[in-house]
Formats: structure tokens, C-alpha cells, sequence
């Protein structure tokens, strides 16, 4: 049986002391039973932190991923972002120009 988590990646696109967007990887301490239950809530998540995410000029990304129950936490991966883009992917994200969910 697999646990679903809501995975998130935070970038702060306007740092003072750096050409490019800090990133880090979090997890929402919470868990779910089924992915649709975590969808759901994803919104919810979403819907709350984008006028955050606009004051701030934050850039944040939500996933649901799951993980088999027991097992370590998973892995975070740290991947490098440029004006919100992921280097692995060319899809822009920024809840802050557009809710990305």
C-alpha cells in the first residue's frame, strides 16, 4: 500500500545577492491515502499560498507523490532553476504569472 505526499519546490526569484532564483526542495507534513485525496487538497494549497507566493515573489511548485508505507522518507531532488524554469524541463511554473498545479 503506497502513502501519498505533497511534495514541494520553493524558489525565491528575487534575492538580493544572486543573478538566479534560490530553490529548495520541502515536503507538507501531511499524508494522504489515495492520490485524489491529495489532489484535492493540492488545490486547496495552492489557492492559499499564491497571494503569498505574489507578495513574496516566490515561485512554488506542488506534486503529489507517493511512497510506499514504512519506508524512509523520500528523497528530495534538488534540481537548478533559472528565471522559473526547471533545467530539466522547459514547462514554466510560477504560481505567482499562473497557478501551476
Amino acid at each position: 500500500m503506497n502513502i501519498w505526499m505533497l511534495a514541494v519546490t520553493l524558489c525565491f526569484l528575487n534575492m538580493p545577492s544572486t543573478d538566479e532564483p534560490l530553490c529548495m526542495p520541502a515536503t507538507i507534513p501531511l499524508q494522504w491515502e489515495t492520490q485524489q485525496k491529495c489532489e484535492a487538497d493540492k488545490i486547496n494549497f495552492v489557492n492559499y499560498f499564491d497571494p503569498i507566493a505574489k507578495e513574496r515573489q516566490l515561485s512554488m511548485v506542488f506534486t503529489c507523490v507517493s511512497k510506499p508505507l514504512g519506508l524512509a522518507p523520500l528523497p528530495q531532488v534538488q534540481e537548478n532553476f533559472y528565471e522559473g524554469y526547471s533545467a530539466r524541463s522547459s514547462e514554466r511554473f510560477s504560481i505567482s504569472q499562473g497557478k501551476h498545479i
